[in-house]
């Protein structure tokens, strides 16, 4: 019983790279493999009428095929090939296959076949993808093993299957030599931030992709043509299935003001290419205009209100009001949005200096605005005595 659990590397016919298959699969003692049981059974003596399978759910369907297409060639190498086909009850199922020339040729026209596959589309329009199709010399019923993850596409894999006896003994292991198909699954662009906004300067933009297998880079352009010509900022490689990148936009390298649109595309290990996602941003340099200081008003010995005209621009985000009582050392007390600031816990009897300058949305800062002086009102008003303690007596 004991040898039930020593390693499978023991078995005859298990070598090391057998064993790192089983490995993947969670089997490394001979009681592993007893007990590694189909998760599902797919009876081909039963198939679905194509209009009663859910979307995105797999199925076992037996149609017949009316028509082909002609294949279309990618940029990118990938061969698309298009059957139409239809069950009994007349529900049309077009059926795709990606990079198997073999599989399409093997489909005629006008007979019909049992197949299984994920069924997608819409309601009104079904598809299915790479079905797998049943030969009448076949078992009518196929179990399903847990799917074997981390393989790698367009690649053989030989897989070794045994049985063990109560004794712990292994027979002869009988073997399958499996090529998962291409990769015919392109990534996706899922965001880019940040959203489209003002720039004066250089700024970072970050992009996100996922993919069935592995995104391996995310290629990001700019355009200050409208999307006419596209210029490269960088190409980031990256290894994950759902993987994100930055780069640095050249504001800086780019001469004139304007809109600027920055996108950003990926790539996956087998060279699908995703769309692009693209963000508009506007280069403005502008400076804003200068605002103009009213004379102070509301003076007391300890406040008064300052005011100021504010410039005709039209994207002016925010002002900052500067105080000295020297004429030389400034400090910035306040950073409004609004035409005025009512200044607080000042001295009385003493002589202020402010000024004020605009910041547009993109950061732009305008010239100061003049020099305006201020004097808080001398205070009048004799303290008054309240009492002296202890109290005489």
């Amino acid at each position: 019983m004991t040898r039930l659990f020593l390693s499978i590397s023991k078995l005859k016919g298990v070598g090391k790279k057998r064993f790192e298959l089983y490995q993947k699969l969670g089997i490394t003692t001979p009681y592993d493999l007893l007990y590694y049981f189909p998760r599902t059974y797919r009876d081909y003596r039963n198939p679905t009428p194509v209009f009663e399978v859910p979307l995105d759910a797999s199925a076992v369907v037996r149609v017949t095929i009316t028509g082909k297409q002609r294949p279309v060639f990618s940029r990118n190498g990938t061969q698309l090939y298009r059957l139409t086909a239809s069950d009994e009850d007349g529900t049309g199922l077009e059926i795709l296959i990606f990079n198997n020339v073999y599989a399409y040729q093997a489909l005629e026209v006008g007979r019909t076949y049992t197949m299984s596959g994920k069924i997608g589309g819409t309601l009104l329009d079904r598809q299915i993808h790479a079905p797998q199709v049943h030969r009448e010399e076949d078992h009518p019923i196929e179990a399903v093993y847990p799917q074997i993850t981390g393989l790698t596409s367009a690649t053989t894999y030989t897989y070794a299957v045994c049985s063990v006896y109560s004794n712990g003994y292994a027979g002869t292991a009988s073997t399958i030599t499996i090529t998962t198909s291409d990769d015919e699954e392109a990534p996706v662009m899922k965001s880019m931030s940040p959203a489209s906004k003002l720039v004066n300067s250089d700024f970072t933009v970050t992009a996100r992709a996922t993919d069935n297998q592995k995104v391996a880079k995310i290629v990001f352009q700019y355009s200050v043509d409208g999307g006419e010509t596209w210029t490269l900022i960088e190409e980031k490689t990256v290894s994950s299935s759902s993987a994100s990148a930055s780069v640095t936009v050249p504001v800086s390298k780019i001469e004139q003001d304007g809109e600027i649109r920055v996108q950003a595309q990926a790539t996956d290990a087998s060279g699908n290419v995703s769309g692009t996602y693209a963000i508009g941003y506007i280069i403005d340099r502008q400076a804003p205009g200068v605002p103009v200081l009213n004379a102070a008003e509301y003076v007391t010995t300890t406040s008064m209100s300052v005011t100021w005209t504010v410039p005709e621009d039209a994207d002016i985000n925010s002002f900052r009001l500067y105080r000295s009582t020297d004429g030389t050392s400034w400090a910035r007390i306040a950073s409004v949005t609004s035409n005025g600031y009512t200044v607080e816990n000042l001295t009385p009897n003493t002589t202020y200096s402010y000024y004020v300058e605009a910041v547009d949305k993109a950061g732009n800062v305008g010239q100061t605005s003049q020099i305006m002086t201020a004097s808080t009102l001398q205070d009048g008003e004799a303290p008054v005595m309240g009492k002296i303690s202890p109290e005489s007596g």
